[in-house]
């Protein structure tokens, strides 16, 4: 698949309020991501078949002498980090490590958490986890609210014009910004930005994996 161009994009003007990741969109806009986290990390061949993975914090550096690390979350669920919550830490070319949360408290570190997990009690302990990624399987997400996708499930739907004709691949959701938007890579344009609202999208359909357009690809494309 293409990747998008280097050169400076041509964004969507604002439209509405900027929100927090998390939220859903407002009144008579499509929605954009649910609780906030990455997309899923494919395991690679060898390691645990082939389930998806979703990263939902990172380890940070050692605290103390009994084992704490420092967590930055990805993730708006607030029983990931709860006491006897299971998560997956995992690493480039290694296999994941099952970790179960001792307890975690927030020492008001700009939004990291001090945790501490089962098994991890020195800090040598704890500095052999740090950079590492907490997982959790795909399988386990929290499902988002009705009408509300997660950035990564729009990754690599079709795209397909007001008459159904397949015009291009979803390459992204530009959800942290004031007026989110997809984009989109066709045969002939490596990068179209579509404004992620009802104006622009007639629909989006989990199970067939289609965005449909209310109007020609065409507008959307620089002239």
């Amino acid at each position: 698949m293409p990747t998008p161009a280097t050169t400076p994009r041509r964004r969507p003007r604002p439209s509405f309020r900027p929100r927090k990741t998390g939220q859903a969109a407002a009144a008579g806009h499509l929605p954009g991501a649910a609780p906030a986290s990455t997309g899923p990390v494919p395991v690679p061949a060898g390691e645990a078949g082939a389930e998806e993975w979703v990263v939902v914090g990172k380890v940070g550096r050692a605290i103390g002498l009994a084992g704490q690390v420092h967590v930055i979350p990805l993730t708006d669920h607030p029983g990931r980090f709860e006491p006897g919550a299971r998560l997956f830490l995992r690493r480039p070319g290694a296999g994941p490590r099952a970790l179960t949360v001792l307890d975690a408290r927030d020492p008001g570190a700009g939004g990291r958490l001090a945790v501490r997990f089962e098994g991890v009690a020195t800090p040598e302990d704890a500095r052999a986890l740090g950079g590492a990624d907490l997982c959790i399987p795909r399988a386990e997400r929290v499902p988002p609210p009705k009408g509300t996708f997660y950035p990564d499930e729009l990754v690599g739907m079709a795209v397909h014009s007001p008459d159904g004709e397949a015009v291009g691949t979803v390459l992204s959701l530009e959800n942290e910004v004031p007026s989110p938007y997809l984009t989109v890579v066709t045969p002939d344009h490596p990068e179209v930005l579509i404004p992620f609202r009802r104006e622009f999208i007639r629909s989006i359909h989990r199970e067939t994996r289609v965005v449909r357009l209310r109007e020609p690809l065409d507008r959307h494309i620089p002239k």
